[in-house]
């Protein structure tokens, strides 16, 4: 990402260059934001990054969604956001403990999410419950015209 700080240059492309992923702000500064700190509202300042750095695109998932309540509403935020700026990849958050699979497979299906962005310890689910399995199983079938795989 593009910072305001430019002494902060040769660290990400030391990290790009190793291929380590570079996280952006989980929340925003709102008391005392000094000129140089950047904001995750910049989505079009990470594309140009993108672009100078020679990298093709990257995935991005919204941090504001993992603090709602249903993560969709951040979910569809993000890809609003993202609409016109291909090369930042849109990945929704998604906590199959919300809810049916059938709904959360339908809302990623309306955002044409082509990857998902799990957080079991933040939701406190695990990645073997039913929910989960039950969830990924279609989503798999979707995405990939792959039948539930066999678990026995």
């Amino acid at each position: 990402m593009v910072s305001r700080d430019r002494r902060l240059d040769p660290l990400m492309r030391k990290a790009i260059e190793l291929g380590i992923p570079v996280l952006h702000h989980a929340w925003h500064k709102t008391v005392d934001k000094k000129p140089d700190v950047s904001d995750p509202r910049e989505p079009a300042d990470l594309a140009r990054h993108l672009e100078t750095e020679k990298i093709d695109r990257t995935l991005v998932s919204s941090c504001e969604s993992v603090s709602y309540p249903d993560p969709h509403l951040g979910n569809e935020e993000l890809f609003r956001r993202l609409e016109d700026l291909p090369k930042l990849l849109p990945v929704p958050v998604v906590n199959p403990a919300l809810g049916s699979g059938r709904d959360l497979l339908e809302r990623t299906r309306r955002l044409g999410a082509r990857a998902l962005a799990l957080l079991p310890s933040y939701y406190g689910y695990s990645l073997h419950g039913s929910d989960v399995a039950l969830f990924m199983d279609a989503w798999r079938e979707r995405l990939f015209g792959l039948e539930k795989r066999d678990t026995s």
